[in-house]
């Protein structure tokens, strides 16, 4: 499945944005006209979810899980290509953003293995910071040790693919 996305940029800066698995995985494409071969902005053995266009900046803000397979972080790079800088923290987790209009904020329901959804913000011209606003267990949700489930991957016997488990003891 693609998802497209027209730029308006004015003075024929104007192309289409395409989040596609043509190389396999989940990546942003760059295509400046009609007709014109796609360009790859991102590439790696990760894949994007969803992502928003900041047609000021010339960047794209990303949900991939660039980090760890069942993760869900949050990233920008640049239209032209290059680095890709981490917006979210370093915790592992996954994020649901509501990015403001002007792409300075997001707000992100956060959770992990052993924390429920919580809201936190994230300033983007501070990366890896993201204060919780919401503390929505009850106390009583902290008394038990809650255990750290353990990640594997199995190899599949079709196409080479690996397929992710979870593997909690109790």
């Amino acid at each position: 499945m693609e998802t497209w996305r027209w730029v308006a940029g004015g003075a024929g800066a104007e192309c289409l944005i395409i989040l596609t698995d043509r190389s396999g995985g989940r990546h942003l494409y760059h295509q400046r006209s009609a007709g014109a071969a796609p360009r790859e902005i991102t590439s790696g053995e990760w894949e994007i979810a969803s992502f928003e266009v900041d047609a000021a900046k010339r960047q794209f803000y990303f949900v991939a899980n660039k980090s760890y397979m069942p993760e869900r972080q949050l990233y920008r790079v640049a239209l032209a290509g290059g680095a890709v800088q981490r917006i979210s923290p370093e915790t592992a987790g996954t994020n649901q953003p509501v990015w403001s209009p002007d792409f300075r904020h997001v707000a992100s329901q956060f959770s992990s293995d052993t924390m429920p959804p919580e809201l936190t913000l994230i300033d983007t011209a501070k990366p890896g910071r993201a204060p919780q606003v919401t503390k929505s267990p009850q106390p009583e949700f902290y008394a038990p040790t809650w255990r750290n489930p353990g990640y594997f991957q199995f190899p599949r016997h079709i196409h080479g693919l690996h397929i992710p488990v979870i593997i909690t003891v109790t």
